[in-house]
């Protein structure tokens, strides 16, 4: 049902529409609306968000702006991977952290942008890229590049419980698939 707002918006765009108003309440929306703003002939997209007092108007195109076309439409990749809807989140691990490991480790944007267009190619370059930036969620200073590795570390060493670790790379695997 996400998604079908779009195939509506696309119409009204071939129509000669190029300023449009989405009501929603589901973050997921806002995120593909993110990634669509770039590859639509829109100028602007304004997404009408929330209930009561947590009501707003979200400039969907002014995100867009800011992040740049690659980091919006690798977007969606992030979200689904670090939770949404469908996909589990990782254990303690939140949004406002998982963005702020994307920030400091930009190179998981390709990797992002590469799964979005083509989510069943999953290549081993990629899960590694993956990978790293999964132990930099739990492990900002972390050194490791092995998931495997950095469970350990952070469950021996700095005395983690086994509830604030990552998943075994097996199980990453299977996450990043989903």
């Amino acid at each position: 049902a996400d998604t079908r707002i779009f195939v509506h918006m696309a119409d009204a765009v071939s129509e000669g529409l190029r300023t449009v108003l989405i009501r929603t309440v589901d973050t997921d929306v806002v995120v593909l609306a993110v990634a669509d703003v770039v590859q639509t002939e829109v100028t602007e997209l304004w997404i009408a968000f929330g209930t009561g007092a947590k009501f707003r108007h979200i400039p969907v195109h002014e995100i867009a702006a800011s992040l740049g076309p690659d980091q919006s439409l690798a977007l969606p990749m992030f979200h689904s991977y670090t939770g949404c809807d469908t996909v589990s989140s990782f254990g303690t691990i939140g949004k406002k952290t998982a963005w702020e490991t994307w920030k400091t480790f930009e190179d998981v944007t390709p990797t992002f942008l590469a799964l979005s267009r083509s989510p069943q190619s999953i290549t081993e370059e990629h899960f590694a890229v993956l990978e790293r930036f999964t132990v930099l969620l739990y492990d900002r200073t972390s050194s490791f590049c092995s998931i495997n590795e950095a469970r350990k570390d952070l469950f021996t060493k700095k005395g983690r419980t086994m509830y604030t670790i990552p998943p075994t790379r097996g199980a990453l695997l299977q996450h990043a698939n989903r």
